[in-house]
């Protein structure tokens, strides 16, 4: 997996139904499993009360941050700031409550916070306890393709016993 200074979870759908309504108490992305959250002096961005986005990376779980329930496509992201970049291989996310948590959702990388490369993806997602942790396992891109070779890399004949 490619480190990002940027990463971004963007969600489509809520537990909430038709009114996208998402809220959380704190996220950690970790570059391991059950490593550390690296969530720490970078800044944090919504795109709904972008103002109260630093509350899911605080470490304070006696705030959160509500998207406030648009019935559009939301997302909340962390710059890690200029100069670093960071493996995600694990997201914790601490749920407010059970109803208004990410059902559909992308974990998306960026090097400029303005292109981003869809990493993982999660659906379905609806066992959501306000107040419990959910740890998602960002699974490892599949191996590039191998091409088949355009030529034998050699080829050798026989005849009557001896090669040619």
């Amino acid at each position: 997996m490619l480190p990002h200074r940027y990463w971004r979870v963007y969600i489509t759908k809520s537990t909430s139904g038709g009114t996208l309504q998402v809220t959380a108490y704190e996220v950690e992305m970790r570059g391991t499993l059950g490593g550390a959250d690296q969530c720490n002096g970078g800044t944090a961005s919504a795109s709904h009360h972008n103002d109260r986005a630093y509350r899911l990376f605080d470490n304070n779980t006696s705030e959160y941050w509500t998207n406030g329930g648009p019935s559009e496509d939301t997302w909340f992201q962390y710059d890690f700031g200029a100069g670093r970049t960071v493996v995600v291989a694990e997201i914790k996310f601490l749920p407010r409550g059970g109803y208004e948590s990410p059902k559909d959702f992308i974990l998306q990388g960026s090097d400029n916070g303005t292109h981003f490369t869809t990493v993982a993806s999660w659906s379905g997602i609806g066992d959501w306890v306000g107040g419990v942790e959910k740890l998602l396992v960002v699974p490892d891109p599949p191996p590039p393709s191998t091409p088949p070779p355009t030529a034998d890399p050699w080829r050798s004949r026989c005849s009557g016993g001896s090669l040619v």
